[in-house]
């Protein structure tokens, strides 16, 4: 595929420790058609006087400067400036290999969507979380290989991926900007839904940083975590109806993909020191009359091979909330 543009987009936000790394990793790329869309968002350190000094010295590196509004909207921005054929994301406190872009251009093919997988980097332990290649018609989705590829998060993240900017500008494909967690999971779910065929790479070459020690926003409870969340079951249901699952396969990968997630937040919800147990409580009970949520819990209970995990799934679904709520204390001492 040589000559076609790739659009790499990148949301900056206050990420002047890691920028110089991520940039440089974009601009050295074997493969030179590219356009590189860095969407300043409102930072308030040196990050954008950073994006500047490089776009002075490279004319492919285009910068959007806009107030913050998020990594949602951020992205958004980014889409609607592109002129690529392809895109790609790349986080800021990220950074890939110089062959990723011409790597993934070179696998994809006729295909609608490719997906590698990655290098976790978590102050310099790195462990490669690696994929088998393969390919899929979206139509025909019954391949007891796929139920990995969705349980075991690769589908979730937006920068573990190639896309064609066509489909996502013809079928209005966007981040979603009023909500603040599993916004990558539902635009690549909602991008797969067009999607005819999708590959998959044993290549490793994008590296996902990870600070240990930081604080995280996904660590945040949010009133409508499980409201989110089953926009996510919803729209995975669809993709895989949509590709002629049966229903056991089907059950199977909604299970396994929304449980971790659940499971998290109602842990979440307990060590959140901000609520009050009452607080907690009506989340908890709240979260118990959602169908989804129940029909996930229960199904995990036969699928965990964790025995305390299991009994803390039944504390979960029978409201024993002060019981798990001990167990869990005692589990992380």
């Amino acid at each position: 595929m040589k000559n076609n543009l790739v659009t790499v987009i990148v949301s900056v936000y206050n990420a002047e420790q890691f920028l110089d790394k991520c940039i440089r990793s974009i601009q050295n790329q074997t493969y030179q058609e590219i356009e590189i869309i860095l969407v300043n968002d409102g930072s308030t350190d040196n990050s954008l006087k950073i994006c500047e000094n490089y776009s002075a010295k490279d004319s492919r590196i285009i910068i959007i400067d806009k107030p913050n509004g998020g990594v949602s909207a951020a992205r958004n921005r980014g889409i609607e400036a592109s002129r690529g054929e392809f895109c790609c994301f790349v986080d800021s406190d990220d950074w890939i290999e110089h062959t990723h872009i011409e790597a993934m251009l070179n696998e994809m093919l006729d295909a609608d969507c490719l997906i590698e997988g990655y290098i976790r980097e978590d102050n310099n332990d790195m462990v490669n979380c690696q994929l088998n290649s393969c390919e899929y018609n979206m139509d025909d989705l019954n391949w007891q290989e796929i139920e990995s590829l969705f349980a075991n998060g690769y589908i979730h993240p937006c920068w573990n991926k190639l896309y064609k900017v066509q489909l996502i500008k013809k079928f209005d494909v966007r981040f979603e900007e009023e909500i603040h967690i599993s916004e990558d999971s539902l635009f690549c779910l909602n991008y797969l839904l067009f999607c005819n065929k999708l590959k998959i790479s044993e290549s490793t070459t994008y590296y996902y940083h990870i600070e240990s020690n930081a604080i995280s926003l996904s660590k945040k409870v949010y009133d409508d975590i499980f409201d989110i969340y089953g926009r996510v079951y919803k729209c995975l249901d669809k993709l895989l109806v949509r590709g002629n699952c049966n229903k056991s396969l089907r059950n199977q990968i909604l299970i396994k993909t929304i449980y971790p997630q659940i499971y998290s937040s109602v842990i979440k919800i307990l060590r959140d020191n901000e609520k009050t147990k009452e607080q907690k409580k009506q989340m908890l009970d709240k979260m118990n009359t959602i169908d989804y949520c129940e029909n996930v819990l229960i199904g995990a209970v036969s699928v965990s091979n964790n025995k305390i995990e299991k009994m803390m799934l039944k504390l979960i679904i029978n409201r024993r909330y002060r019981l798990l709520e001990t167990i869990w204390r005692w589990r992380i001492k």
